[in-house]
């Protein structure tokens, strides 16, 4: 195997930050159909198989994080790395009962403008017959604007991105992440981990998921009111890294990549290139996913080497077209909050057969 690898200065810090391109082959799956999935601005769910039931060090959310690390680089979580997400989460414990559905907000991690919110979800099998069916899932949360966030500083800001990534489900209940970001309409300069913001969700849809098909907007809701409201834990400001060097990426595509921005959350860039069909996808089991959709598309990942010599993978993302200057605009995220100042390096990779 060769690998061409172009190395660029991006910013001035304590270590300078490298982005790298390479080229890697990668193997067919065997035994696979191809099957089509959504690539553009949605995240793939990652769920791991069965609840669990261990006593954690950390809250829910911080351990959540480390499970989808592992799970997507095939490498444990750092401690350190498990420390600086704990530092930005809170147990939160509310619970809410509502048509025999109680939703629990466990726990809540916080980052500039982004919030991850671990929920459980459990139905009284006294009053659902839970036979055939996993849990429960909240729907109607983005689109409803049920959502927003509140501060002195700022007034109300909705969230404009929802996501979410299960962790794991039981014979009546499920455990979910959910990811509410705060990007477009929060004012510059203001972040909303200052520990002054207080974040309302109001739930009024619950799915009831099947298990040999996954939920469907087929499946049966039930209509209820499942409200929270707390204050979002405080972190210490942590500013996004951003660079005006460019990378030209040469081979069988050729992509130009510039306005570079690295956040707690995401990796940040825009992209121009001739070649429409080709892909940016998660680290690991989505990149996989990604090359089963689109055999053909010419498939790249982004990950993030640190100080430490951890390797971080990403969790998925999407792309939006800027008219103004008709690049596109790509927002890779992290599979686990991390700070900035700790990468030392962009590893941009191509995967051909």
């Amino acid at each position: 195997m060769k690998d061409d690898i172009l190395f660029w200065a991006l910013c001035d810090m304590d270590e300078a930050l490298i982005l790298e391109a390479k080229e890697v082959p990668v193997m067919k799956p065997k035994l696979m159909k191809p099957m089509r999935i959504a690539l553009i601005a949605a995240a793939i769910t990652v769920l791991l198989a069965g609840a669990a039931f261990a006593v954690y060090q950390y809250t829910r959310s911080t351990e959540s994080f480390a499970d989808r690390w592992e799970t997507l680089g095939e490498t444990e979580m750092p401690e350190n790395q498990k420390d600086y997400i704990e530092s930005k989460s809170a147990n939160i414990g509310e619970s809410v009962t509502d048509q025999g559905i109680t939703i629990t907000l466990d726990s809540i991690t916080c980052t500039t403008n982004t919030a991850y919110a671990m929920f459980h979800m459990e139905a009284d099998p006294k009053v659902y017959d839970m036979e055939g069916v996993y849990g429960v899932f909240p729907i109607g949360m983005a689109k409803d604007q049920c959502v927003w966030i509140e501060n002195d500083a700022f007034g109300t800001v909705y969230a404009d991105n929802v996501g979410a990534n299960g962790d794991s489900r039981g014979e009546n209940d499920c455990w979910y992440q959910f990811t509410f970001e705060f990007t477009h309409q929060l004012p510059a300069d203001t972040r909303i981990n200052d520990g002054n913001t207080t974040m309302y969700i109001q739930i009024g849809r619950v799915l009831l998921e099947d298990k040999s098909e996954g939920a469907t907007m087929d499946a049966p809701t039930v209509e209820g009111n499942w409200n929270f409201a707390f204050q979002l834990p405080a972190g210490e400001e942590s500013g996004a890294v951003i660079t005006d060097q460019e990378l030209e990426f040469s081979g069988e595509v050729v992509l130009h990549i510039s306005d570079l921005k690295v956040s707690e959350s995401s990796v940040q860039f825009a992209v121009e290139t001739d070649n429409e069909e080709y892909i940016f996808a998660g680290s690991g089991e989505q990149a996989e996913l990604a090359r089963m959709a689109e055999p053909d598309a010419p498939l790249f990942t982004v990950e993030a080497k640190l100080k430490d010599g951890a390797i971080v993978p990403t969790g998925g993302g999407g792309m939006t077209l800027d008219e103004e200057t008709n690049l596109d605009i790509w927002s890779i995220d992290w599979a686990a909050p991390l700070d900035p100042a700790e990468i030392t390096s962009l590893v941009l990779v191509k995967s051909f057969r």
